[in-house]
């Protein structure tokens, strides 16, 4: 019975693919987070929608100049937080791809080992099929040289 085939570098090959998914976790918290920074910058435009339409009911008759100033405050401060918020949608956006290309690099280290194995144990196959026809091959040629002595 031939011996079971070992790839010599599993334990890399293990390594290889607890990092990868290491990888894939950490581009799926960057993703996370540029899509919950996304949803703020959207509720920040819905805010300013609603504010004007807000705004616009208070235009119509006695204007207030306080009421103005307020709003002209709110929605300062709102253009601002939308501004801050799109600066930080940047720099996620950029981990992200940071940790996209990580995870890509990660796979590729992965894919590399994954074929190296097949090939060895492609080889190993092989090696091991023509061990067993040379033993068939022996086993044959004993079979006959016994038989052949045997009608002597």
């Amino acid at each position: 019975m031939a011996k079971k085939f070992q790839f010599r570098l599993e334990k890399l090959l293990q390594l290889r693919s607890h990092d990868e998914t290491l990888k894939q976790k950490e581009l799926a918290v960057s993703a996370r987070k540029v899509m919950s920074q996304q949803e703020f910058i959207h509720n920040l435009d819905r805010r300013n929608r609603a504010g004007q339409d807000d705004s616009r009911k208070y235009l119509t008759g006695h204007i207030d100049p306080n009421h103005l100033v307020r709003y002209s405050r709110y929605f300062m401060k709102l253009k601002k937080d939308k501004l801050s918020g799109m600066e930080v949608l940047k720099v996620l956006e950029r981990e992200r791809e940071k940790h996209r290309q990580e995870l890509l690099e990660a796979t590729r280290r992965r894919q590399i080992l994954e074929k190296l194995r097949e090939k060895k144990r492609e080889a190993y196959l092989k090696k091991a099929e023509l061990v067993s026809q040379k033993e068939q091959d022996e086993i044959a040629s004993n079979y006959s040289l016994q038989k052949s002595s045997s009608r002597f």
